[in-house]
Parts: structure tokens; sequence; C-alpha cells
């Protein structure tokens, strides 16, 4: 099966007033199309920013050096920003570890789903709301035209994250990014959402990259995934 997305010898350091530290040494994978890729290990070992560095969201003080990552054979790092603009939301999406800090308290719900949709699949705010709605639905969010109108402090967490998840597949992205999506979430939450993400991966053929942590607790997001790395590797700032 063809490779969606190749990291070759990731390596990611960071200019401290300490001096160089090194986040990420030497990480290689490849995610398949239609696939689930785990990326699995201890607080401090590099998971996020390893997603942080396919998605070039690493911030001034990061350095990226004899690296490869390429989505469908064309090579990320050094891109210029308006490409990776075009990329983001649209090819790759991300859900990101806690909803309630992850969606802006002072914008609607509606407001927040529409963005991307207007901003990716050139549309305006008639068809882009149409939109927004159908991916709640999508999602399992009953009642899609009243939480559209409300913020997300006025939603419960398992909500704010399926929000979270409509955002992220609003475009409809190739590969789709889950860092630590299930955090804060009950046991019961947990699972719904997992399968949620599964139905969603074999409807719309899409790639997923899974970021846990590595203890027994998180055993239902391993056991979702197809193929399992884990990094291990603590930096000390």
């Amino acid at each position: 099966m063809a490779s969606l997305l190749s990291v070759e010898n990731l390596q990611v350091q960071f200019q401290t007033k300490k001096g160089i530290n090194t986040a990420v040494d030497g990480v290689s994978f490849s995610v398949e199309k239609g696939r689930i890729l785990g990326i699995v290990g201890e607080s401090g070992c590099g998971r996020s920013v390893t997603s942080m560095s396919i998605l070039q969201l690493l911030g001034s003080s990061a350095r990226i050096s004899g690296s490869s990552i390429k989505l469908d054979g064309k090579e990320l790092i050094g891109l210029p920003e308006k490409e990776m603009c075009r990329i983001r939301g649209n090819d790759i999406a991300m859900i990101f570890q806690d909803p309630m800090t992850a969606l802006n308290p002072t914008l609607t719900i509606g407001t927040q789903l529409m963005e991307p949709i207007m901003l990716h699949q050139n549309c305006g705010k008639k068809e882009a709301w149409t939109r927004a709605v159908d991916v709640l639905k999508r999602v399992g969010i009953a009642a899609p035209e009243k939480r559209m109108k409300e913020y997300p402090h006025q939603l419960s967490g398992g909500m704010c994250q399926r929000v979270m998840i409509a955002m992220a597949m609003s475009c409809e992205p190739e590969l789709l990014i889950a860092d630590e999506p299930t955090t804060a979430l009950d046991v019961t939450i947990q699972a719904q959402i997992l399968e949620l993400m599964q139905d969603l991966r074999k409807k719309l053929g899409m790639s997923i990259i899974m970021i846990t942590i590595m203890t027994t607790a998180r055993a239902a997001p391993v056991a979702a995934m197809t193929t399992i790395i884990i990094i291990n590797h603590t930096i000390t700032i």
C-alpha cells in the first residue's frame, strides 16, 4: 500500500537560554493511506513535537535538520508559509489535546467551524454554514443548528472534543493528526470518541496519526492502531 506521509530521520532542536536542546532525534516512520499509525511514548519524549513538525508549527526557536517530511511525495520542510497554509486544515488536520483551550472562548462554535471551510473550500457564508451543520451531524452532535450559535463554555468536554473533530474533518483531509484526543474525558466518552474516529476513517478513507501516552490506562487508544511506533527519549530543559 502506498505511503501518504513519510518522515525520515527527523531531528528537531530548540535554542534555549542554556543552549541547544534536542527534542526529537532520528525518528522515521511512514503512514499508509487509510491506516492508523500510533505514536506512543512517555511525557516529554517528543510525540507532540513530532506532530507539530509535520505541520511546520514549531516556532522560531526550533530547527529541523537533516530530515525529510513528505506528503504524497511533496517535501514539506522548507515549503513557503503560504503553501503550508493551504495544506494545513485542507490536506492535514489536527485535533489538539485540550478542546476547552483549543477552542476560542470568544467566538461561537459556528464561526470557528465555518472559518476553515470558507478559507479552503472557497465558499460563502451560507454554504459554509450548511457544511458546518452537516459535519456536526456526522460527529453525532444533536441539534447542530443550535450548537452553531453557542460558545465553547456552553458545551460539555465530550461535545467540545466532537466539535474539534468536526473542525478537523470539515475539509475532509487526507491525514488527521490526533494528539491525545481523549485527554480529560471519562472512560465512556473516550470510547465514543475513538469509535467515532474509526467510523469517519472508514467512511472518508483518510489516514490517522494517533498520539498517546504509554500507560496501561490508555489501552483503548493503542488497541485502535494498525501500526505503532514508540518514542523513547525524554528531554531536560
